[in-house]
């Protein structure tokens, strides 16, 4: 878990406190060195700019808390409350930013049927942080209780050769079944953290995917529009009799360099039947490219081309670039509209 630090405005609002207020209490602390109301830096409290605004520790915002006590003499261990009901709000906080890092960095199985969105046993037994063998076991448990009685179909599907795949309500009943079952509290929390917040964090990254293939899309048009709609390899172009339909080809191809894919530098400007022929040549448009394998693509086909310039140029823009490994896929690289479940055919009574 992160430290915890309160800023001095939420501790002001917590604490039903002034600013001028917390600035006097601030000062008779540091009035008088090491006596019985003491804050230090760097153990109570942190200052975070130059105009000495501090961000407080734990111990820092109890030590305020005791000292309010102390001086308005009120109900005992009020104002320790307060802050013990905060502190326990910023831990859930801060629990639930790592459940949805979490989400992110193992959901690059998902799928999509019927609206419904879905992701692999091995991606989910990641986010809850578990074993293969207790979520088997806790699917059986959630089969016990008609409200998180798991629904084939809606809730979960079983594939052949790739086992079961979970939705995003699956989830949520899986986590409530996880944080009713789990004894340990710092586990209950982070599951039930995970039923929480599935359905908000999967609408971010749809989100994110959405606008990422809006980039790409609007990058393509800007690598046409900057080459005048002209073939870059051919100088071939269209007019109002004949059309020659254009493509914008990633130099370093989309699946093993997702990092470049709205990169206007990463795309130049080709006649389809170039691009056709470039992919052909590669063994299809499944296989991974890269600059180089573009230019010795000119050079054996298109020798006297003019691109040649152009791409020893982008070459010094893009830099030295590394392909991103398979197992490093990432959700936020798939194309949209996202994958469809390949559902096995539904049997029929003959």
């Amino acid at each position: 878990m992160a430290e915890i630090y309160i800023t001095s405005k939420k501790l002001i609002e917590t604490l039903k406190i002034t600013d001028h207020e917390l600035i006097e209490i601030e000062t008779f602390f540091d009035s008088i060195p090491d006596d019985q109301w003491d804050l230090k830096a760097g153990t109570d409290y942190k200052v975070v700019s130059g105009n000495g605004l501090r961000e407080y520790t734990c111990s820092g915002a109890f030590s305020i808390a005791d000292y309010l006590q102390f001086k308005r003499q009120t109900e005992r261990g009020w104002f320790r409350n307060l802050i013990d009901t905060l502190i326990r709000a910023i831990k859930g906080d801060i629990r639930k930013a790592f459940v949805k890092q979490q989400m992110l960095n193992n959901s690059s199985s998902l799928v999509q049927n019927n609206n419904r969105y879905f992701l692999s046993s091995a991606d989910v037994i990641s986010i809850f942080k578990t074993r293969s063998d207790y979520l088997k076991k806790m699917f059986e448990e959630a089969k016990k209780d008609d409200k998180t009685a798991l629904i084939k179909n809606e809730d979960y599907v079983e594939l052949p050769d790739k086992g079961f795949y979970y939705s995003l309500s699956g989830m949520v009943k899986l986590g409530q079944v996880f944080s009713a079952n789990i004894i340990r509290r710092n586990r209950k929390d982070w599951c039930s953290d995970v039923s929480e917040v599935v359905n908000p964090c999967m609408a971010d990254i749809l989100k994110q995917i959405d606008a990422r293939n809006k980039a790409i899309d609007k990058a393509v048009k800007q690598a046409k529009t900057r080459a005048d709609k002209r073939c870059q390899v051919t100088g071939a172009k269209g007019n109002q009799v004949t059309k020659i339909p254009m493509a914008g080809h990633h130099l370093y191809s989309k699946a093993e360099y997702p990092h470049l894919v709205d990169s206007v530098d990463n795309i130049i400007c080709v006649t389809v039947e170039v691009h056709d022929h470039f992919h052909q040549s590669m063994g299809g448009y499944h296989k991974p490219c890269t600059l180089d394998d573009f230019e010795k693509f000119v050079k054996q086909y298109y020798p006297e081309s003019n691109v040649f310039i152009w791409l020893q140029q982008q070459r010094l823009r893009l830099g030295n670039q590394q392909p991103i490994k398979a197992r490093e896929r990432h959700v936020l690289h798939l194309p949209w509209p996202i994958p469809q479940l390949l559902l096995p055919p539904a049997s029929t009574n003959s």
